[in-house]
């Protein structure tokens, strides 16, 4: 292992104020390769009502209603390429990369003190993932990460961040079989990162790819129902209107199916259609909760 990786964190962030920005990852890669190149296509439109549609005056982001708008009309979007990026030299932590060029996708902190005395192994090569974002919230892991995982060569060993106050998360790496590096610090010779903001046909066909072995796994059978409510484990957000929502839906859906607090199932549970029932023959209908896994977001 390179002598000075361990102290990748402290010089690069001197390296990253003496020159006054950090490098691109294009900057710092020794290599890269176009995966799938991008692509302008039309999405499919949104259905909103008008009247909600006067309601909306900005976007999360400053100066992006306009995009946004494109999308929800379905109009043609640019959906960017996916791009492989080769680094050598590599010390990966959970929470980003970095080589002497500089840091990487990084985000958040840890302990430099473990870092110093902790015992890194060293591979040969390796993959990078999940993205920044994939890091923040459980639902940018499972689709953008998870999906992210395969792009990954043959040889590379993975790294994959995953937090382990996610119950979900580890369950969904083993029904994918994606078997990762488990120690937070790891030192790569080469390592490679993959660029993939883009819906991009690649991209389609990888999500594809993780629902074949999904229901490889638990089978394709579909619930009868709506999910509308998370669990206790990620950010509260109420609805207003849930219990006459509730009401609405149950009258409408035949043999509609509500579930208690979904972090009380584990995943095989709550993708299994038979499992609805028996809840709530159970427990009643008290509240209905989100897709698998989404109390952890």
């Amino acid at each position: 292992m390179h002598a000075l990786s361990r102290f990748y964190h402290v010089l690069v962030k001197a390296l990253t104020l003496a020159k006054g920005r950090r490098l691109s990852l294009e900057e710092g890669a020794v290599e890269l390769e176009v995966i799938h190149p991008a692509e302008v296509r039309p999405l499919s439109p949104v259905e909103m009502l008008e009247e909600d549609k006067a309601l909306v005056t900005d976007a999360m982001h400053p100066g992006r209603l306009g995009k946004e708008w494109r999308s929800v009309n379905g109009e043609a979007v640019r959906h960017e390429a996916t791009i492989r990026y080769t680094f050598r030299n590599v010390l990966a932590t959970l929470r980003g990369f970095y080589t002497s060029a500089g840091p990487f996708q990084t985000g958040g902190s840890y302990s430099l003190s473990g870092l110093i005395t902790a015992k890194i192994p060293v591979y040969e090569t390796g993959f990078y993932s999940p993205p920044t974002i994939g890091r923040r919230f459980f639902a940018h892991w499972m689709l953008d990460g998870l999906a992210h995982t395969l792009l990954r060569l043959p040889d590379e060993a993975l790294y994959f961040g995953t937090p382990q106050n996610w119950p979900h998360a580890c369950e969904y790496l083993d029904i994918l079989g994606l078997d990762r590096i488990k120690s937070p610090f790891v030192y790569f010779k080469e390592m490679t990162y993959c660029e993939d903001i883009g819906q991009n046909a690649g991209r389609h066909a990888r999500f594809a790819e993780m629902r074949r072995r999904l229901f490889a796994k638990i089978g394709a059978e579909t619930h009868r129902g709506v999910f509308i409510k998370r669990g206790e484990t990620g950010v509260r957000r109420l609805l207003d209107n849930e219990k006459i929502l509730k009401n609405s839906l149950s009258h409408a859906v035949t043999a509609f199916a509500v579930l208690p607090m979904i972090s009380m199932l584990s995943l095989p549970q709550q993708l299994a259609p038979a499992s609805l029932y028996r809840w709530r023959a159970a427990t009643g209908p008290t509240h209905t909760t989100p897709p698998a896994g989404a109390p952890d977001t």
